[in-house]
């Protein structure tokens, strides 16, 4: 079916390979489309802010909004991104991971940052599957699910 994960740009491994760009204000609504949590008007106000700060990426593929990131440098001075968000049919393509690589090409040098909870294995897998190493955790953000905080030294490529 037309518009499905599978009829998507891949390469041979079945990986798309998002065309990745700054957000602006008109890319809001498709951006929220994608989000899960896209009408929750705290959600819609981090991102039009992270948006209008110039802190949002997303992900394209054939011109459509895949999946998205909001990132700044508010974490003690580092880099942190503080949500990653990939459409449900595009899951598991790569399209985390070419976010991710974009936003650690903007910190070369740097400690990148970033978080999850504990109960999110995915998220959990994709860190470690792209060298984060465990710095810690946050006890009590949510009940019973401890954030754990995540950590990269970027190098200069």
């Amino acid at each position: 079916m037309s518009g499905q994960a599978s009829d998507m740009v891949a390469d041979h491994d079945d990986r798309l390979r998002p065309e990745i760009k700054l957000a602006v204000p008109s890319d809001l609504a498709p951006i929220l489309a994608v989000d899960h949590m896209g009408t929750d008007p705290d959600r819609r106000e981090q991102v039009e802010t992270a948006i209008r700060q110039g802190h949002c990426w997303m992900g394209l593929s054939e011109g459509r909004v895949v999946g998205y990131l909001v990132a700044d440098t508010s974490f003690y001075g580092h880099p942190f991104v503080w949500l990653v968000v990939v459409a449900a049919p595009f899951r598991r393509l790569g399209v985390a991971t070419a976010l991710m690589r974009h936003v650690e090409s903007l910190f070369p040098n740097r400690k990148l940052f970033t978080s999850t909870n504990e109960s999110n294995s995915a998220s959990r897998r994709l860190m470690e599957s792209l060298g984060f190493e465990r710095s810690g955790w946050i006890d009590n953000l949510d009940d019973a699910d401890p954030e754990i905080i995540y950590v990269k030294r970027l190098a200069s490529e």
